[in-house]
């Protein structure tokens, strides 16, 4: 493959094909860093908090939990839930696919509706598989939580 820059001149004297790539990046508003490799910039992000894999498949739930949690500024929650040495976060999860009549293990879009619906929160899914774009939007309520997608975790 070869690419011209645009400072080379290209001299026309045969048929020339052409392929356009656009990729749009969004900019960043504020003063904070830029994510441009989510694998290493999350943990130097505070703004994004990692829910650890597990063999379970409740990351979505954890990560719901954890978000909303923070939207309520519940620090003695957060700070309950953070700590890897309790099951809180695991029980919590637990608890929210029980009550929202969810089974357990991993989520979809299907899953993720029922959980807005039970908690009254809209949940928007931004994907790092469709270039940081929203993947998913739940319906317009009064509170909101964004949940990054990466790597299907």
């Amino acid at each position: 493959m070869r690419v011209l820059q645009s400072y080379k001149h290209l001299k026309l004297e045969h048929s020339v094909t052409v392929d356009v790539i656009i990729i749009h990046i969004d900019v960043s508003a504020g003063r904070g860093r830029e994510v441009l490799n989510i694998d290493t910039d999350r943990l130097s992000k505070q703004s994004i908090l990692h829910i650890q894999a597990d063999e379970s498949g409740l990351c979505c739930a954890k990560a719901i939990l954890y978000a909303l949690a923070h939207l309520e500024n519940d620090r003695k929650s957060v700070n309950a839930m953070r700590d890897a040495r309790r099951p809180t976060l695991l029980n919590r999860a637990k608890t929210l696919h029980r009550d929202a009549g969810v089974p357990l293990g991993p989520c979809t879009y299907k899953e993720i509706e029922v959980f807005e619906q039970w908690l009254n929160v809209q949940i928007v899914v931004i994907s790092s598989e469709s270039l940081n774009q929203v993947s998913y939007r739940g319906k317009d309520r009064s509170r909101r939580i964004n949940l990054y997608l990466h790597n299907d975790h």
